[in-house]
């Protein structure tokens, strides 16, 4: 049976045998890192934020399509700025929605693959995003009867099969623990990230309050995130100076110690690092895009 998405308060559920649609909107998506059996098939009309799937940072904006495989630890930050909100399609279902020979069809062979690339999620760009939107939010302003929704998502389901519009996320498959404490405790550990990494929380300290050692809690957040914990905090600092470089009319510096930086220089190396680009040029060219 499909679960109602734990981080997405107001929606409107429109189920069918295979596939549950949410439309969702409000204020803000509240960060919380989960994972299900459930694939998860994403599209936002409007917003922006940060998105962390497996052991993928990135910034969001308007546009973005991603199709989240089963059990991949993922988690969307969209906080309120401005009073726009939020608003997105969510499309839910199991791999064996239609049962377990229809996929061993010599005919599915490519819903197949699709289906392995995105056990380490998949962003979804270009031609084949605007036709994912689209017909989302057509089901969404039409309301068609459950026979014809089943029929439009499995058609975007198996042209994004054949589609080339598409980019792994995670670098590795993040397994999940099967362990409620652990999750709490993950998410404990993320939720104090989240509202303090600008401060550049020591290792050492977050381990204590985790209640581990540094050796330990090293171990324990890179087998449950696949980053190390440097690595981890740096890459939201990046995030979110992409977010401040996109969203304000700050200066490179004002934006690198706003995220948490000590200096510019070391700003600029990492933000190289990660996004191949210095930040002037990465304003300047998301803006054009967009």
């Amino acid at each position: 049976m499909l679960k109602r998405p734990a981080n997405l308060p107001q929606f409107e559920p429109h189920a069918t045998a295979g596939f549950a649609f949410y439309i969702c909107r409000g204020k803000r998506i509240p960060f919380k890192w989960h994972h299900h059996p459930e694939f998860e098939l994403f599209a936002l009309g409007a917003g922006r934020g940060i998105r962390i799937v497996g052991d993928s940072i990135e910034e969001f904006c308007d546009g973005d399509v991603c199709l989240i495989g089963a059990n991949l630890p993922h988690t969307w930050r969209c906080p309120s700025r401005g009073g726009g909100g939020y608003r997105l399609f969510l499309v839910q279902f199991l791999p064996d929605f239609m049962g377990r020979s229809f996929l061993g069809l010599p005919e599915m062979r490519a819903l197949r693959r699709l289906f392995q690339k995105a056990a380490n999620g998949l962003k979804i760009t270009g031609v084949s995003a605007r036709r994912v939107l689209a017909t989302l939010a057509t089901i969404a302003k039409e309301r068609p009867k459950a026979s014809r929704r089943f029929l439009l998502i499995l058609s975007l389901l198996m042209d994004l099969a054949e589609s080339k519009d598409l980019r792994t996320l995670s670098s590795t498959l993040s397994l999940p623990s099967v362990n409620p404490r652990i999750d709490q405790l993950l998410q404990r550990v993320l939720d104090y990230l989240r509202d303090h990494f600008d401060q550049d929380p020591s290792e050492t300290k977050v381990a204590a309050l985790a209640g581990m050692s540094a050796t330990a809690f090293s171990r324990f957040f890179r087998r449950n995130t696949g980053k190390t914990y440097i690595g981890f905090v740096t890459e939201l600092k990046v995030s979110r100076a992409c977010a401040a470089l996109l969203e304000t009319d700050q200066t490179v510096a004002e934006v690198a110690y706003g995220s948490g930086f000590r200096n510019l220089a070391n700003f600029n190396q990492h933000f190289r690092r990660y996004k191949k680009m210095t930040p002037i040029e990465y304003r300047r060219r998301i803006l054009r895009e967009f």
